[in-house]
């Protein structure tokens, strides 16, 4: 993720690199506990509107960072059926936000 930011902004904004600060600025979590609750609390309760086997591929992929091969084996389900999961899930997750 560090390098996507910072392949975007030398395509972008190369002037924001000059200074070292600005991209520290960039990579800290300015979260509040807050607001970090608040994002605990809506995902909670999307995680909860899904069924155990979504939940399960959303939190292989998305928290644990595990690739549709290695969810297709744990699982026991097809790749094309993982992606299609993830992606209505994201989609899901994005419109209930």
């Amino acid at each position: 993720m560090k390098n996507t930011l910072l392949d975007y902004y030398k395509k972008k904004k190369p002037e924001l690199l000059r200074d070292e600060n600005t991209i520290e600025t960039l990579l800290v979590d300015n979260y509040t506990p807050e607001v970090s609750a608040t994002i605990n609390n809506e995902l909670e309760t999307i995680l909860g509107k899904l069924s155990t086997t979504e939940q399960a591929i959303i939190i292989a992929k998305e928290i644990y960072g595990y690739d549709y091969q290695e969810i297709s084996q744990l699982l026991n389900v097809s790749v094309p059926t993982i992606k299609s999961t993830v992606f209505r899930m994201r989609k899901r997750m994005i419109k209930e936000r």
